[in-house]
């Protein structure tokens, strides 16, 4: 088995698991990108109740999640980065047909964009801890 058997810690990271890495990073940098445009943006969600301070909140999390994942890696920020954009996903899909904390919203251009960034989020960082799991059993 030699140096790098598995449970070894200095064992190389397979490519296919820092790609999954750095490009759920990189749609958790989305996530936030989508939440702070809404914030600061034409939406102007900075100003409503609640749901304003919510936004800028995930993507401050977002941010914080990308940051760990690109610099330290491990499936704990990457299931953390699952529940956060399953929690915006379920939070917008729910305001899509019912009042949120008072905010209803509608079907535009940016709800698109989001719902695609967070579910590739989640998609990408599923297979980041399934590939991760995988390697370590």
């Amino acid at each position: 088995m030699g140096d790098h058997a598995a449970g070894a810690t200095n064992a190389p990271v397979p490519r296919l698991e820092l790609g999954l890495r750095f490009i759920g990073a990189a749609a958790l940098v989305g996530v936030a990108a989508v939440h702070l445009q809404q914030y600061f943006g034409a939406a102007d969600l900075g100003s409503v109740k609640v749901i304003g301070p919510l936004f800028l909140a995930n993507a401050i999390a977002a941010l914080v999640i990308a940051l760990v994942l690109a610099v330290r890696g491990g499936t704990t920020a990457a299931v953390a980065g699952i529940a956060l954009s399953a929690g915006a996903l379920s939070a917008l899909a729910y305001s899509l047909s019912r009042p949120l904390f008072g905010f209803m919203d509608i079907y535009r251009t940016a709800v698109f964009v989001a719902i695609a960034v967070e579910t590739m989020a989640i998609l990408l960082l599923a297979g980041l801890v399934a590939v991760a799991r995988a390697r370590r059993a």
